[in-house]
């Protein structure tokens, strides 16, 4: 339900896109479960999207920000049962011989 509402690239697991930068020639990579952090930013995004500001730039914006703003539920759902995850990634890159 989140692609079809809310506008965002497709998502990986944090294992996932450790294995992807490493066959991409990354070396040292880690990653890190940024979650817990992520989590109060959303809660503030949706208690700021049904603001009267938060509401005029939605108009303004179009019915695809309504649908975005909507979705935000199933973001936080999602962090709750723990199939969301925002995660970071660090690596070196290989320079080249």
């Amino acid at each position: 339900q989140i692609y079809h509402k809310y506008e965002i690239p497709y998502m990986v697991s944090l294992e996932e896109f450790k294995n992807s930068a490493q066959t991409a020639g990354f070396r040292k990579v880690q990653t890190a479960d940024w979650s817990e952090a992520v989590k109060p930013f959303w809660k503030d995004v949706v208690r700021s999207a049904f603001t009267m500001k938060g509401l005029r730039e939605l108009w303004n914006v179009g019915w695809p920000a309504f649908e975005s703003a909507l979705a935000m539920r199933h973001m936080q759902e999602g962090f709750e049962r723990k199939t969301v995850v925002f995660g970071a990634l660090t690596g070196v890159k290989k320079t080249p011989t």
